[in-house]
């Protein structure tokens, strides 16, 4: 027989006249923290006292997940898992005050959020299974079906709260995104790939709650793209901005983005632009009052002069001097040109949560 003992205990074991063995209390956490979510939930139905102390190793862990909500993470994985966490714990109130069932839930919740998607590209998805209440978060890495207005305001009845968003294929999807990114104004984390080059994006600018952004935007026009670049600096929580792509993208236009967007502690930016690279040097010698602590350049030749480029010797005193500031600094070079304007496939990267 093996009893939970209430007390510390300073030998750590007791033995009783009746043979029973009495683990302290310090004991039991050490083994019980040591299996894993789903061993722990059959702990629970096992005595009052392990149910005591499993449910309070998972508000333990909870609190701990609730204290690093709101950091900036690089990637869309750990930023939608903080997003989607911080939603569900604001509505679960108090952790003292959860039932077991809902503390096992949320934390296996956390646990599936830090994995990568299991399904294949063939699976399909039934994201027109409207009756599905607080989503939270949506993938969209094939059509959405039949997306007519009746059936996205379906979606949008029990789904409003909408909080993160990802598309593999904008164009694929032209109607679901303009909807979703129009109407769901609590989004946080948006990832976008192969936009319409025909379409301005300007919902994207409008969502006031956005913290991070990862989107492919080349445009046709060059006002759309200088009207959604400037929009992006009026994001009052805009934390992590990564631009894919954005054909025609300059320094002016990067140095500004350092001065607007105050939030902002990641910075990537794109493979075909015509950043020349000194930006890099605007933000370290510009005084600019900006909290940008990683900042990711492509010097792309095949779209800039290597002429008017940042030559790389400077980039390597310039990558030293942001070390001194705490600013970690990537400059690559190269001469690619992309197949094609605006194309796919940038989705299946490693960072890619598909």
């Amino acid at each position: 027989m093996i009893a939970l003992e209430m007390t510390e205990v300073e030998e750590g074991v007791e033995e009783e006249e009746s043979g029973g063995v009495h683990l302290p209390v310090v004991v039991w956490r050490q083994v019980v923290g040591m299996v894993d979510l789903e061993t722990q939930a059959v702990l629970v139905g096992v005595s009052g006292e392990l149910q005591d102390l499993v449910c309070s190793l998972w508000r333990s862990e909870l609190g701990r997940v609730a204290r690093r909500l709101g950091g900036a993470h690089t990637h869309y994985r750990a930023m939608r898992r903080d997003v989607v966490m911080g939603c569900v714990l604001g509505e679960q109130g108090p952790l003292h005050s959860l039932h077991p069932a809902s503390l096992h839930s949320l934390l296996h919740l956390h646990h599936t959020l830090g994995r990568p998607n299991t399904h294949q590209g063939g699976t399909y998805e039934f994201f027109h299974d409207y009756d599905r209440k607080r989503r939270k978060q949506l993938t969209l890495h094939q059509k959405w079906p039949r997306p007519g207005s009746k059936t996205l305001h379906r979606f949008l009845e029990n789904n409003s709260d909408l909080a993160c968003l990802e598309v593999s294929d904008c164009r694929e999807n032209i109607e679901s995104v303009h909807f979703l990114t129009s109407h769901c104004s609590r989004l946080e984390a948006l990832r976008l790939f192969a936009t319409d080059p025909l379409l301005p994006y300007l919902e994207v600018p409008r969502l006031q709650r956005l913290r991070y952004l990862e989107i492919q935007f080349d445009s046709f026009y060059r006002e759309h793209r200088d009207d959604f670049l400037h929009g992006l600096g009026g994001l009052p929580h805009l934390q992590v901005l990564k631009l894919v792509t954005c054909y025609g993208m300059t320094d002016l236009q990067v140095a500004s983005l350092l001065e607007a967007a105050r939030q902002l502690e990641v910075l990537a930016l794109p493979l075909n632009s015509k950043i020349d690279g000194w930006c890099v040097e605007t933000l370290l010698h510009g005084h600019q009052d900006t909290k940008v602590r990683q900042l990711s350049l492509t010097i792309n030749t095949a779209y800039t002069s290597l002429l008017t480029a940042l030559p790389q010797p400077y980039a390597d005193t310039l990558i030293e001097e942001g070390k001194e500031q705490g600013i970690t600094i990537s400059v690559t070079f190269l001469h690619k040109k992309l197949p094609s304007f605006n194309p796919k496939g940038f989705c299946h990267s490693d960072t890619c949560s598909y």
